[in-house]
């Protein structure tokens, strides 16, 4: 038979491998699938704006904050039913959620969201053709775009 000592010592190293375990589930499952911001297209945008979903037929991003822009601009500039979001729904795009969209100005009044640039043009493919997702405006997201600010922006 087992000393006691030995059995607490066993029960105890098998209560902290349960307790590490927890904690790396924990972690998997806080940490899984980081949104990733594309460089490229945050870059080449006109404006970056955060405002709150409007999921129905359509995606619409209604904007209420202005983070940058080129120009001066106002959010009066912007459509007042929102913007169009034509890339494809993703799980965390809900009705209220607030989002980040880098915005190209097609003309004055008219605003889409940009698309993310091929590095390398394929001739059977327009260089502007592309995904053209939003952002959840997390603490993360928030972490990637807050470098990418032109300097000569309008804040």
């Amino acid at each position: 038979m087992p000393e006691p000592s030995a059995a607490w010592r066993a029960r105890a190293a098998f209560v902290a491998l349960v307790l590490w375990a927890a904690a790396m589930l924990y972690l998997v499952v806080t940490s899984a699938n980081p949104p990733i911001v594309s460089r490229p297209q945050v870059l080449s945008a006109d404006a970056l704006v955060e405002g709150t979903l409007d999921v129905g037929a359509q995606i619409r991003l209604k904007p209420d904050v202005i983070v940058w822009s080129r120009r001066p601009l106002q959010l009066s500039d912007l459509p007042a039913d929102g913007i169009l979001i034509a890339d494809q729904s993703a799980a965390w795009m809900r009705t209220g959620v607030r989002a980040y969209a880098p915005l190209r100005e097609i003309e004055p009044g008219r605003f889409t969201v940009q698309p993310i640039p091929f590095e390398v043009e394929r001739p059977q493919i327009q260089p502007d053709v592309g995904p053209a997702p939003i952002y959840p405006a997390t603490n993360v997201v928030r972490r990637q775009l807050t470098p990418l600010a032109p300097k000569k922006a309008v804040p």
